[in-house]
C-alpha cells in the first residue's frame, strides 16, 4: 500500500500577528472592599490603576488591592485589571447564573468591548470615520 499521498500538508511560515488592544488584562476574583464607605462595587469592573481601586473603596489591606498592587508593580505595567466579585451564591445562581462558563463568557465580552473601544480610539486618532 502506498501511503505517500494520503494527506497533503502545506506549511506557510509568516511573522506573528499582534492584536491591537491585546488580551493581556489580568482577571482578579476577590471579595468586596472590607470598608466600602458607602460605595457600590459592581460584580465585574475594570480598573486602570491603584487609585481607581481606592476610589471604589478598596484599601491597601484588601486582598484585591494587594493582588492588583503586585500586578501593577510589574514591568511592563499592564494597562488594566478586571475584578470579578467573589461571593457566596444561592443554589439558583450556581445552577442558572454564575457558572464558570458564564463567567468566562462575561470576561470575553469585557475583552471584546475593550478591543472595540481601543479600535475606535485608534480610528478617532487617525481621523477615520
Amino acid at each position: 500500500m502506498n501511503i505517500d499521498k494520503i494527506v497533503e500538508v502545506n506549511i506557510q511560515i509568516s511573522e506573528a500577528m499582534s492584536i491591537d488592544g491585546g488580551y493581556d488584562t489580568i482577571l482578579i476574583m476577590g471579595p468586596l472592599p472590607k470598608a466600602p464607605g458607602g460605595r457600590t462595587t459592581p460584580d465585574v469592573a475594570g480598573y486602570a490603576n491603584l487609585q481607581d481601586l481606592k476610589s471604589a473603596g478598596f484599601t491597601s489591606d484588601d486582598p484585591v488591592y494587594i493582588a492588583a498592587s503586585k500586578v501593577f508593580g510589574q514591568s511592563p505595567k499592564p494597562t488594566a485589571v478586571t475584578l470579578i466579585r467573589e461571593r457566596v451564591a444561592s443554589m439558583y445562581e450556581l445552577t442558572y447564573v454564575y457558572n464558570l462558563d458564564e463567567m468566562l463568557k462575561l470576561y470575553d465580552l469585557i475583552m471584546m468591548q475593550r478591543d472595540i473601544e481601543y479600535a475606535k480610539s485608534q480610528e478617532d486618532r487617525r481621523g477615520d470615520t
